[in-house]
Order: structure tokens, then C-alpha cells, then sequence
């Protein structure tokens, strides 16, 4: 990655240099220069690249469709969140999901493996209750924030 900040400058002959403000997951690589009274270095080859460790996403997908398809079903359609946010190996979607009025201990887990997956219905539901929906993506580290909704399922027939 190219750097848009520019050189980094030290004020010491020190042979190490911990570089803060990285992206996770990002491949990076250096070349260094020595700078005197004198003037510059011409610079060293570039070093062996390295890629910065993962972390949990920072990105949550967004909604594009939350509706009933039946009395006992609900489609949920969404559009995944920027690649840059993910910060590791995009391993899938987490939905979750229970009636409104219920304890978050009771909710259901849809495990979506699938990354490029944009849309699920859920079924099996109770006849006109509102479901308090969630999706996330995850990664190894694990998940990222949640975008929720709501949404009734039909009267029934």
C-alpha cells in the first residue's frame, strides 16, 4: 500500500522503528533512507512485505429489503459493507432473530458462509409477530456491529 502520509522521520540512528496507525489485514512494505548533515541516502530496496494482524469488522451490511413473504416467513435482503472493513478473511453473514417481545437469550442463528450472499428468507415463524431482526458480518476475529430491524410476519390465512 502506498503511503499517503509520507516519509517518517526519526531523530535518532536507531536500527528499529514500530510504525503505528496501520489498517488491519493490509500488506505493507518500507524502504529506508539515511539522512545527515550531509543530505540522503539513496534509498534501501524495498523490504520483504508484511501484513498487519486481523481484527473483529468495523463494517455492518445495510438493509435493502425487510419484508413479510408469508404468516410465517420474513426476506431480508442486504448489501455487504465496504471490503475495507472487514479487516481479515470475509467468512460470512450472522442473522439473528426472535419475536419482539421475547428475551435476547431466546433469539434464533442463521450462520450465512457465504460472503457473497446479499439475501435470506427465514421461515418457520409464528403467525403475525413482529420479529426483531439482526445481521452482522464476521471474519476469524470475530463479528462486527449489528444492523437491526423489524419486521411482522402475515395474518394468517
Amino acid at each position: 500500500k502506498k503511503s499517503s502520509s509520507g516519509p517518517i522521520r526519526t531523530n535518532n540512528s536507531a536500527t528499529k522503528l514500530t510504525v503505528e496507525g496501520l489498517e488491519p489485514y493490509t500488506v505493507y512494505a518500507f524502504h529506508v533512507q539515511a539522512v545527515n548533515e550531509v543530505g540522503q541516502s539513496r534509498p534501501s530496496k524495498q523490504s520483504y512485505p508484511a501484513i498487519t494482524l486481523m481484527e473483529k469488522p468495523s463494517g455492518k451490511p445495510a438493509v435493502v429489503a425487510a419484508h413479510n413473504t408469508s404468516s410465517t416467513s420474513i426476506y431480508l435482503e442486504w448489501s455487504a459493507p465496504g471490503l475495507h472493513t472487514i479487516h481479515g478473511q470475509f467468512q460470512g453473514y450472522l442473522i439473528t432473530y426472535r419475536p419482539r417481545d421475547t428475551s435476547p437469550r431466546q433469539a434464533e442463528e442463521v450462520r450465512i458462509t457465504n460472503p457473497a450472499a446479499t439475501s435470506h428468507t427465514l421461515e418457520g415463524l409464528a403467525v403475525y409477530t413482529q420479529y426483531l431482526l439482526s445481521i452482522k458480518v464476521f471474519n476469524p476475529e470475530g463479528s462486527g456491529p449489528e444492523t437491526i430491524v423489524v419486521v411482522m410476519t402475515d395474518e394468517g390465512a
